[in-house]
């Protein structure tokens, strides 16, 4: 999937997204979620964040600028929630399509049809995405 952030979505209901300083991206995609977050009314942390809160959060997506958001369904084969993609993840996932078939095209041909329609990525919220490195095949830490 290549530069990617994951994000999770906590019993409490507040997502929490690592910083944008230990590898995340800064991108315009975190960026407008994080915005799309705040329309939500969603108390947000931007903080290192374990395998162990990820696994006993209530929803958890990773986004790229390719993927958007791919709902994490399971961790090393455990459920996250109740190991279907959330409600806060899948609505997130609207909200961020709308907005990119909003975008104009721009000069540089960057808009509308860089994106991918909405039903064209359906089957990645069932897809298994492992919050890990791919190269090492360990798991991301909260270091």
């Amino acid at each position: 999937m290549g530069a990617s952030n994951a994000w999770i979505i906590t019993q409490a209901g507040v997502l929490v997204i690592r910083p944008a300083d230990g590898g995340a991206l800064r991108g315009v995609t975190r960026g407008t979620l994080l915005r799309l977050a705040q329309d939500l009314g969603l108390a947000v942390e931007e903080r290192p964040f374990s395998r162990a809160e990820a696994l006993a959060a209530r929803e958890a997506f990773v986004n790229a600028a390719t993927t958007l958001v791919a709902p994490v369904v399971r961790i090393d084969g455990a459920p996250v929630g109740d190991g279907a993609p959330g409600q806060l993840t899948l609505e997130l996932r609207r909200r961020l399509h709308g907005v990119a078939e909003m975008t104009p095209r721009s000069p540089n041909g960057i808009g509308r049809e860089a994106f991918p329609p909405h039903n064209s990525c359906i089957t990645l919220a069932i897809q298994y995405v492992p919050l890990c490195n791919h190269r090492t095949g360990r798991a991301f830490s909260a270091s």
